[in-house]
């Protein structure tokens, strides 16, 4: 965003975009560890997340701070709508209905398959056009400019982001069968998961690539550097070898996420 819009670019503002997604986000993991330790989701057995299955924290707590969280989140809400109108209102009540009712009742959007919808749009699509809106001036006709590319940019990182969700629910497919929740990796099942995962990994880098070829940008190459992680990673998912795995493709998510960031700061055209 930097980069395309260097007139109107407000660092103090990119700040505050920032502690805002970062707390609703915070908040939404909260509010998943919650709703899915009082659902029977998370066990023992199966959950990574060990805060409630340990007793760590109480139920109580974890809500007390996922509600808390709101509080931040909704202040630098309120600080951009008055920098910038109230265009962005719709998306923040999306974002805040998304966050919340990913697990929560009476919705449970990740219990009837549409959890992967869910992280695609909230890791791409609307933090990625809200903070290039905010960065632009508030101008829609700018953003107009760069839409195809910035679906591409946005996708790329929210495909990335929902392989970590689709390796976990393909390795717990049974438990959340028991548990009365319903994922794309059942629909699927285990080949079509497969090959869901394998795309999923791959066109972030056909992406990078066409980028690098079409703008012409060579510096889109640079997070196709991390492909050799991935294929491992896509080996041991075929192999149902689920130890860390999700841990693997968020580590791979950060590096690919790093130098896509950095490709864009030095291969995307300006806007005056």
């Amino acid at each position: 965003a930097a980069a395309t819009f260097p007139a109107t670019f407000q660092p103090a503002l990119l700040a505050v975009c920032l502690a805002g997604v970062v707390s609703i986000h915070l908040s939404a993991n909260l509010f998943n560890t919650y709703f899915d330790f009082q659902s029977g989701l998370d066990t023992k057995a199966n959950a990574d997340d060990r805060t409630l299955v340990e007793g760590r924290l109480q139920p109580t707590q974890v809500l007390s701070f996922a509600v808390s969280l709101l509080v931040p989140a909704a202040a630098c809400a309120l600080y951009i709508l008055a920098s910038t109108g109230t265009a962005l209102l719709p998306l923040f009540l999306t974002g805040l209905l998304l966050a919340v009712f990913y697990t929560a009742p009476p919705l449970k959007l990740k219990h009837r398959a549409l959890g992967d919808l869910v992280i695609i749009s909230t890791f791409g699509p609307l933090p990625f056009f809200g903070t290039l809106f905010i960065v632009g001036g508030g101008r829609p006709v700018r953003l107009y400019a760069h839409m195809r590319r910035a679906v591409a940019l946005s996708l790329s990182i929210a495909f990335m982001t929902e392989a970590i969700l689709h390796a976990n629910n393909t390795r717990d497919v049974k438990m959340d069968a028991q548990a009365g929740a319903t994922t794309l990796a059942i629909l699927l099942g285990p080949s079509r998961s497969f090959a869901l995962f394998v795309v999923l990994l791959a066109a972030p880098y056909a992406v990078c690539v066409c980028l690098a070829a079409l703008l012409p940008a060579p510096a889109f190459l640079l997070p196709v550097l991390t492909a050799p992680l991935a294929l491992p990673i896509i080996a041991d998912f075929r192999a149902a070898k689920w130890a860390a795995i999700c841990e693997r493709i968020g580590q791979l998510v950060l590096l690919f996420g790093a130098l896509t960031a950095l490709a864009t700061y030095l291969g995307m055209p300006a806007c005056p």
